[in-house]
């Protein structure tokens, strides 16, 4: 299961939501390519739909994302918003 949290932080003298995402470890250690991109999917669609849940009324916000301690990198949360109707379509 795929657990998801949020911190209010200053990073760089910048204020942003940071959003941490626990995979399983078993997500890392995938025996093929499709198991790899359907868990790769699956972990995305849960930042979204947290993401939806809980920041829809702060578009104009960035957000850094954080998945297994690795930081993946920062987006405004507009952007993840916008993506959502590409969600249907995977």
């Amino acid at each position: 299961m795929i657990q998801i949290t949020h911190r209010f932080e200053m990073r760089d003298g910048i204020a942003q939501v940071v959003i941490y995402c626990y995979t399983p470890v078993e997500y890392e250690f995938a025996t093929d390519f499709n198991e790899i991109k359907n868990n790769a999917i699956t972990t995305v669609n849960g930042i979204r739909d947290y993401v939806q849940n809980h920041f829809s009324h702060i578009q104009n916000q960035t957000a850094m994302i954080i998945v297994n301690g690795v930081v993946l990198g920062s987006t405004a949360i507009s952007n993840i918003l916008t993506s959502l109707g590409n969600k249907k379509s995977e």
